[in-house]
């Protein structure tokens, strides 16, 4: 377990809000982990998907807004490299702390937190 561990975090969904007005009833943190090491390796391979699919370098996506294809495009290069993917779902309105429902800021980081503790899988790297 040399080495430093980097992560790359996003949310989907929304964290605040009341479900049922305009708030979604999930809330999601994703992170892609790898090492410091690995981070030369993880660029290279986003440069060339961009690249494949004729992007600029500085095209941005989100896994949401690509067509079937790059979907499982970049699915089949992430599953090819040392990272590691780890997800944790909410369903806001089964929540029973009250200080997490009404804190967007504490439910954020405290499933952060849940999101970080269940990266285990050392074997990756």
């Amino acid at each position: 377990m040399a080495g430093t561990f980097v992560a790359y975090i996003d949310e989907s969904g929304c964290e605040g809000g009341e479900h049922g007005k305009g708030a979604s009833e999930w809330f999601g943190l994703t992170a892609v982990v790898t090492t410091q090491e690995n981070i030369p390796n993880l660029t290279e391979a986003i440069s060339d998907f961009k690249a494949e699919y004729k992007k600029s370098q500085d095209w941005s996506f989100k896994f949401t807004s690509l067509d079937a294809k790059r979907k499982i495009r970049i699915a089949q290069i992430l599953s090819s490299l040392p990272v590691q993917i780890v997800s944790i779902l909410v369903h806001k309105p089964s929540l029973t702390n009250d200080k997490l429902r009404r804190d967007h800021k504490r439910l954020y980081f405290y499933y952060g937190k849940f999101l970080i503790e269940n990266f285990v899988d050392m074997s990756r790297f």
